[in-house]
């Protein structure tokens, strides 16, 4: 059978990411300057941190990876391996069905302010005057 590439998957894992209510997360970057082992995607949804390796199917991870998924989990947050979207929605009903929010915490995702927007160009230098 002929599965999709990883950066495909990745792609719809995004996507669905990007339209769910209350979720941060990042995409990170295997480099000479990142840590090894970080799980593919990373973020926090409704106040929990969640780890996700990405994989096609049939992919396996490494001892690194497993070592890393496994840390997250002992520190409370969601950490998974998943193959599709549907593997992401499945690690992520621990999040959404074991742990509603309080009215306190919806209070303040409600209440978060709006990210600062940068001005493109070159910044304004004020040399006195008018």
């Amino acid at each position: 059978m002929d599965y999709p590439l990883e950066k495909v998957i990745v792609g719809k894992i995004i996507r669905y990411l990007k339209g769910l209510p209350r979720c941060y997360f990042m995409k990170t970057h295997g480099d000479k300057f990142s840590r090894a082992g970080v799980p593919d995607i990373v973020g926090c949804l409704g106040g929990r941190y969640f780890g996700l390796e990405v994989k096609r199917p049939g992919g396996v991870t490494t001892k690194l990876q497993d070592h890393e998924l496994g840390k997250i989990k002992a520190a409370g947050g969601v950490a998974a391996v998943v193959f599709s979207v549907e593997g992401v929605e499945v690690a992520f009903a621990e999040i959404t069905e074991k742990r509603p929010l309080t009215a306190s915490e919806a209070e303040t995702c409600e209440a978060a302010p709006e990210p600062v927007k940068r001005r493109r160009g070159r910044p304004r230098i004020n040399r006195g005057g008018s």
